[in-house]
Order: C-alpha cells, then sequence, then structure tokens
C-alpha cells in the first residue's frame, strides 16, 4: 500500500497508481498527493476497493491512458510536492513564525 515516497516514481512517468489510505502517516501522505493531483477517487478506504482498483486499472487500457494524461498535465505544472524552493520557502516562515511566538511568550 503506496506511500508518498514509493508514489513519486510512478507519477514521474505519469503511471496511474492507486493507494489506500488507513490511519498511518504514510498512507495518509500518498493519499493526500493524489487529493492533491484531484484524483481522490484512486484513493482506496479498504483492502477489496483497492484490490477493485488495481485490477480495474490493469485490465482497462482506455482508463489507464485517461489517468496518464491526467496525471502528465499535473506534474508538468510542478506540483508544489516537488517544488523544494516553494517547499523551503513555507518551511522557513513557519520556522520564523514560530520563534517569533516563542520571543513574545512568557518562556
Amino acid at each position: 500500500f503506496s506511500g508518498m515516497t514509493s508514489l513519486i516514481d510512478p507519477l514521474q512517468i505519469c503511471l496511474p497508481t492507486v493507494v489506500m489510505q488507513k490511519e498511518s502517516a504514510r498512507s495518509r501522505r500518498g493519499a493526500s498527493l493524489l487529493r492533491y493531483l484531484e484524483m481522490p477517487e484512486l484513493i482506496a478506504d479498504n483492502e477489496d476497493s483497492y484490490i477493485q482498483l488495481a485490477v480495474n486499472l490493469g485490465n482497462d487500457s482506455d482508463l489507464r491512458t485517461v489517468y496518464q494524461d491526467r496525471i502528465e498535465k499535473k506534474m508538468q505544472g510542478n506540483p508544489q510536492f516537488l517544488d523544494s524552493r516553494y517547499y523551503s520557502s513555507q518551511m522557513g516562515a513557519l520556522f520564523q513564525k514560530v520563534f517569533q511566538e516563542y520571543l513574545v511568550s512568557d518562556n
């Protein structure tokens, strides 16, 4: 069941991938990537739906092509989860905010 790290490589080659969201942070991160790409229908919430989604993608070449095209368009737009400059600027802003809040607190 795919987590974030194992999902990025298939997405970069436009390979539709199914994830199963459970309680683990790993499965939630993988699901969040698909939500960001506006493909929540590839997120299963149980093993039966996970298997069914995977079988459907494996057996239906037209469906795979539809998802490959959608993934390609989304990935060409430099998604934020691959944009290290965006990520580092957001982290820097967060650290500054936390530090400023610490300075004005009673410690």
